[in-house]
């Protein structure tokens, strides 16, 4: 099993500024059909963010998800530190 990194929910500003200065080429969006807007409820962001990177770590096998933020059905950012 992968190791599990701290996650937050922080602001889209928050997010600009953390990206300010960064010398990126790219940034790779995926999209995901699972969880779906129906599986929001307004409070459980990281906890759906954490079972896909359990799903990745423990099924799938991988040492680390490899996604940094992610932008869900309520436009809350989910930010693993």
């Amino acid at each position: 099993m992968g190791a599990k990194v701290p996650m937050k929910i922080i602001t889209i500003d928050q997010l600009k500024e953390m990206l300010i200065g960064r010398k990126y080429k790219y940034a790779q969006v995926h999209h995901t059909y699972q969880p779906d807007h129906a599986d929001f409820d307004g409070k459980n962001h990281i906890d759906l963010n954490r079972g896909m990177e359990d799903y990745h770590l423990n099924v799938r096998k991988w040492n680390y998800i490899g996604q940094h933020v992610s932008l869900n059905a309520r436009w809350k950012v989910c930010h693993r530190s």
